[in-house]
């Protein structure tokens, strides 16, 4: 795999595209240490994908078919495994949310890369990657990926957070649950929205919804 961007690598040209909060946001990323993934022995890259809808910060999420291989059935980011084509997991990132719902790069402003999260079950080590958009783009899912979306409010989504402890395979082990909109997002995504609410403070969150001329509808 190609080597991912050095963190900071192209801020001074992202961060003016984006909101006052999430460009604070990029620059605190920015001085994270990117850990090294030739290590990996199946890299992944996600797509969180923030906007803000009638005053509303909010992100997407897909849920997969039951007729999956692995992680059927779940409510996810948009993603997926990196391939040979990909110079980086941002690249996979993009080209997995393009192939699985049609989000264009261009739909997208970079924000940065959120710690590693390793899926033992499936060996997947996924890199997930905070993006903005101006407005909700336009969606059009590929049926045998992806067979329902939705925007989950952030406001929504801190209050509904929980730690609950699961059992798979004989094994027991806490993860943090969030049941909202119909589903229950757990696991590997349940993770990168604990993060994602962590690096983004309710008073950003309420800077960000608060932000014209980003604010549409």
């Amino acid at each position: 795999m190609a080597g991912i961007p050095l963190p900071g690598a192209n801020l001074g040209l992202m961060t003016p595209k984006l909101p006052a909060p999430l460009a604070r946001l990029a620059q605190h990323l920015a001085q994270e240490p990117l850990t090294d993934t030739a290590d990996w022995a199946k890299p992944a890259g996600v797509l969180g994908i923030l906007t803000v809808h009638e005053g509303r910060a909010e992100v997407l999420v897909v849920v997969r078919p039951e007729t999956l291989r692995v992680h059927a059935g779940q409510p996810a980011f948009p993603g997926g495994s990196f391939e040979p084509k990909d110079r980086n997991l941002w690249e996979t990132a993009l080209r997995e949310a393009r192939e699985e719902v049609g989000i264009r790069p261009d739909d997208v402003v970079r924000v940065g890369a959120l710690p590693p999260v390793h899926i033992s079950v499936s060996g997947f080590t996924i890199r997930p990657w905070l993006a903005w958009s101006p407005r909700r783009p336009a969606l059009t899912p590929d049926p045998a990926e992806v067979v329902a979306t939705f925007w989950a409010g952030l406001d929504e989504l801190r209050a509904v957070h929980r730690r609950v402890i699961r059992e798979r395979g004989g094994v027991r082990f806490m993860t943090p649950e969030f049941p909202v909109q119909g589903v229950v997002i757990w696991g590997a995504t349940g993770r990168m929205l604990e993060q994602l609410l962590d690096w983004l403070s309710p008073d950003d969150q309420a800077e960000l919804e608060r932000g014209a001329p980003w604010t549409s509808s």
